[in-house]
């Protein structure tokens, strides 16, 4: 875990829905859609507009940074974030380090958060928190 600053404004253009931690309903749809895709960019899983917390809904957006006007977009503005190095080498890595943050008593922001997929295979998850 470390400390990042994202420093200049991204934008990033995908598909988008709105979903829950307790049904996680519409997810592995949507990145089967994603995939269908074929993008060749590192992918961005945004999490935001959260209802309350890890506990209500929230919209998730997957895509990457190139600009489509067919698609939903969504700025990364700067924020504190937290990184979390994720176990790529475990089928279930992503799920198991949303646990660990779940577990926490992080003073999270539940502004936006986001997985980034690097096209290394590498994959980071960056959740704000407060000052």
């Amino acid at each position: 875990m470390r400390e990042d600053d994202l420093n200049e404004k991204q934008t990033v253009y995908g598909e988008k829905i709105r979903t829950n931690n307790q049904t996680f309903a519409g997810i592995a749809e949507l990145w089967q859609r994603v995939a269908k895709r074929g993008d060749k960019a590192p992918l961005y899983a945004v999490y935001h507009n959260y209802e309350s917390d890890e506990k209500g809904d929230y919209d998730l957006l997957i895509g990457t940074t190139i600009p489509d006007i067919l698609l939903s977009d969504i700025t990364l503005g700067k924020n504190n974030y937290l990184t979390f190095a994720v176990d790529t080498k475990k089928e279930q890595g992503v799920y198991e380090k949303w646990c660990e943050i779940w577990a926490t008593d992080l003073k999270r922001l539940y502004t936006t958060d986001y997985e980034y997929y690097d096209v290394n295979g590498e994959i980071t998850i960056f959740i704000a928190v407060k000052d």
